[in-house]
């Protein structure tokens, strides 16, 4: 398991839309969760960066989220994430 760690502008990101979509903190800890034990679920973007897309269910509310990362054998730094509902 790699240590994860997030820059700010990323938890600003998903305490701002909590307040909107409720589940995202639980979808968000299940991201985090993923992505300290394999984080090489992702696609490769280049060298060094990564993407990944949890789909979201609209339905139930929950948000679909995209992270950009990287990730080393100690870490896995979340650089940037995107929060969406996806369409009915």
């Amino acid at each position: 398991m790699r240590t994860l760690i997030e820059r700010p502008s990323v938890s600003e990101t998903i305490e701002i839309n909590a307040a909107q979509y409720p589940r995202l903190i639980q979808a968000y800890e299940g991201l985090r969760w993923l992505l300290s034990r394999q984080p090489e679920s992702g696609e490769l973007l280049d060298a060094h960066h990564w993407i990944i897309k949890q789909p979201g269910v609209s339905e139930i509310k929950v948000p679909a989220i995209t992270a950009i990362y990287r990730f080393d054998h100690a870490t896995v730094e979340i650089i940037t994430v995107l929060v969406s509902m996806p369409p009915v």
